[in-house]
């Protein structure tokens, strides 16, 4: 099967289409949830699902994809354990999948899949590390690299990626320690009192 490689990196483009998703007839692999808010040290999944590809002969027999985030902020969990691939049928790699860590992104291309058309189709779940915080919304995007042919192999589509805002907070401190920090601030109020009234009285 010839494959064009293709790049079209979304970008903010991306996240704008983002809010245009599973427009009929328009192929997308989407990232879900679209929107993840967690605290640094946690952990919390994405799916990778696949609309609307009712192309040609109905369905598609496969492509590729590029997921990219910033590694600053988030990573995959385990590195590519921490990629569990979750399509039915038959299905194999035409190339294992590869990740940049300091670039952050998972690239692969699958060979066979059957996606169904007018279904949905789960391609694969990833599971992310909450690094540091960040202090803007971080937009993981998909990039097609493979165009994806229907089941006859006649009819080629690039899909439109589409991916999620991914908010990464700072550990909250516990509310003893706000507790804690008030008695703290009470007994150094109080000890400056004695003082001033122990040095009142000697004079």
């Amino acid at each position: 099967m010839k494959r064009t490689r293709l790049i079209a990196t979304l970008g903010a483009v991306g996240l704008a289409f983002s809010f245009g998703a599973g427009v009929a007839g328009a192929a997308t692999i989407e990232l879900l949830p679209p929107t993840i808010n967690d605290s640094v040290g946690s952990t919390f999944t994405l799916d990778v699902v696949g609309r609307n590809f009712d192309i040609g002969s109905g369905g598609s027999n496969g492509g590729g994809l590029t997921i990219d985030w910033d590694p600053a902020v988030i990573g995959l969990f385990g590195g590519l354990s921490g990629l569990n691939i979750t399509f039915a049928g038959d299905q194999f790699f035409a190339s294992p999948p590869t990740l940049d860590v300091g670039a952050g992104s998972l690239d692969f291309s699958v060979s066979s899949l059957n996606g169904v058309a007018a279904t949905n189709f789960d391609i694969a779940v990833l599971t992310f590390e909450a690094l540091n915080p960040g202090t803007t919304t971080t937009g993981i995007t998909i990039s097609a690299i493979d165009v994806w042919p229907d089941f006859a192999g006649t009819t080629d589509v690039v899909p439109t990626g589409v991916g999620a805002n991914v908010t990464v907070n700072p550990v909250p401190l516990p509310p003893a320690v706000f507790l804690f920090g008030s008695a703290l601030a009470g007994l150094g109020f109080v000890g400056r009192r004695r003082k001033s009234q122990a040095q009142a009285a000697a004079a």
